[in-house]
């Protein structure tokens, strides 16, 4: 059984890479199902819609001083 990172595509993969090593947040979206998951702190979220993702956005720029 696979486990669930690699189960996963390659952006998906680079996307959770990124958010580990810096404090990146990378959205990614899926050319197969289309979904959209945002990636933090090294940890993938459920599929999003868009009013979720622009909501998760804002809170993490706030918290960035942006």
């Amino acid at each position: 059984m696979k486990s669930q990172v690699t189960a996963l595509g390659m952006r998906h993969r680079a996307a959770i890479g990124i958010t580990e090593e810096t404090d990146a947040v990378a959205i990614v979206i899926s050319e197969e199902s289309r979904r959209i998951a945002l990636a933090m702190r090294g940890q993938l979220t459920p599929p999003l819609d868009v009013a979720t993702l622009e909501d998760m956005l804002m809170l993490h720029g706030k918290g960035s001083g942006a």
